[in-house]
């Protein structure tokens, strides 16, 4: 909880610079690593109610999490980014 949906998600911003920072992932047990990642970033989404495209501002930790989520819907890996 809270479980949240965001179909057809797509990163269509990117504010600031990169920062580093450490991730970890299930697909990767065990392992981590330190991730150059946006801290702002600007997302655009289906709403699952009104079947419209939603854009909003993500920021922080947030941030992070979607940008490493939308890298798997790529095929990415956090693995494949560590500096």
């Amino acid at each position: 909880e809270p479980f949240e949906t965001y179909p057809n998600i797509r990163i269509i911003n990117y504010y600031g610079e990169q920062e580093p920072g450490p991730e970890g992932c299930l697909s990767v047990p065990g392992k981590r690593g330190d991730v150059l990642r946006y801290r702002d970033i600007e997302i655009s989404y289906t709403d699952i109610v009104t079947m419209r495209t939603v854009k909003e501002r993500v920021t922080g930790f947030t941030a992070v999490i979607f940008q490493h989520e939308c890298d798997h819907l790529r095929g990415a890996l956090y693995s494949d980014k560590t500096i």
